[in-house]
C-alpha cells in the first residue's frame, strides 16, 4: 500500500462485503439499498448489476464531486433536453412529437412552476435562469446516494424533464424510455427494426433506467415507527 493512502472500510450486509475508501457513514435508506442488492440471490439481472455499480459509485465517490457538482451536473441537461427539441418536418412526425412530448412538458411546467417549452432551432429552447434555479432547490432536497441516481438516469434518458416525470411517478420506465426514444421508434416503425441491435439498445435503456429510477426511490424512502403505550 502507497504512503498515505487509505485502509478500505468494509461494510457487510447480508454476507456481501463492500468495500470503501472514503464513506464513513451511511444513512437508513442508503443501507437499505445496499440490502436490497446483497439480498438477491443466484445471477445478478442486468438491472441487479446497475444497482451494484450505483452502490460502488456511490459507496466510492471516485470523481469526488460534492453535492452541488451533482447538482449542476443533472441540470445542465435541461439545456438540451431530448423533448425540448422538436423537428419541421416530416408532418407526421412533428405531430407525434406534440402529441407525446407537450403534455410532458405542460406537467413539469405546471408540477414546478417554471418555464420550460421546446424549439425547431438548432440552438433549442432558451430556458430561464429562474427554471434552473427551482430545479435546482428541488434536487437539493435529495441526499448524496439519490442524486447519483438521478445523474446516471438523465444521462441514460438524455432527459432532465423525463427524469422529473419518473422521480415524482408520473411516468413508467417504459413510457420514459419510448419518450426519449421518440424519433428512433418513428423510424423503425417506417423503415424497419434491425433486431440484433435495435432490441439489445431498447432491453438495455430500460435496464439502466428501471435500476436508477428504483435506485433512487430507495435512497430517497424513509420510515418512523411510533410506539403506542398499552393501556391496562
Amino acid at each position: 500500500m502507497r504512503p498515505g493512502c487509505q485502509r478500505p472500510r468494509c461494510l457487510c450486509a447480508k454476507g456481501a462485503r463492500w468495500k470503501s475508501r472514503s464513506v464513513r457513514s451511511v444513512s437508513r435508506s442508503c443501507l437499505r439499498v445496499l440490502f436490497t442488492v446483497s439480498d438477491r440471490p443466484g445471477p445478478q439481472s442486468l438491472t441487479s448489476v446497475k444497482w451494484t455499480t450505483l452502490c460502488n459509485t456511490s459507496l466510492d465517490n471516485p470523481t469526488q464531486r460534492s453535492k452541488d457538482q451533482l447538482i449542476r451536473a443533472a441540470i445542465k441537461f435541461l439545456d438540451t433536453d431530448t423533448i425540448c427539441y422538436k423537428v419541421e418536418e416530416p408532418e407526421t412526425l412533428v405531430e407525434l412529437q406534440k402529441n407525446e412530448w407537450d403534455p410532458v412538458i405542460e406537467w413539469a411546467e405546471n408540477r414546478y412552476g417554471v418555464e420550460i417549452g421546446s424549439s425547431t432551432s438548432i440552438m433549442g429552447p432558451s430556458i430561464p435562469a429562474r427554471t434552473h434555479e427551482v430545479l435546482a432547490n428541488h434536487l437539493a432536497s435529495y441526499n448524496m446516494w439519490a442524486l447519483q441516481g438521478i445523474e446516471f438516469v438523465v444521462t441514460q434518458l438524455k432527459s432532465m424533464v423525463l427524469t422529473l416525470g419518473l422521480t415524482d411517478l408520473h411516468l413508467t420506465v417504459e413510457q420514459a424510455v419510448l419518450l426519449s426514444r421518440l424519433e428512433e421508434e418513428y423510424q423503425i416503425q417506417k423503415w424497419g427494426n434491425v433486431e440484433w441491435a435495435h432490441d439489445y439498445e431498447l432491453q438495455e435503456l430500460r435496464a439502466r433506467t428501471a435500476a436508477g429510477t428504483l435506485y433512487i426511490h430507495l435512497c430517497s424512502q424513509s420510515s418512523t415507527v411510533n410506539h403506542k403505550l398499552l393501556q391496562e
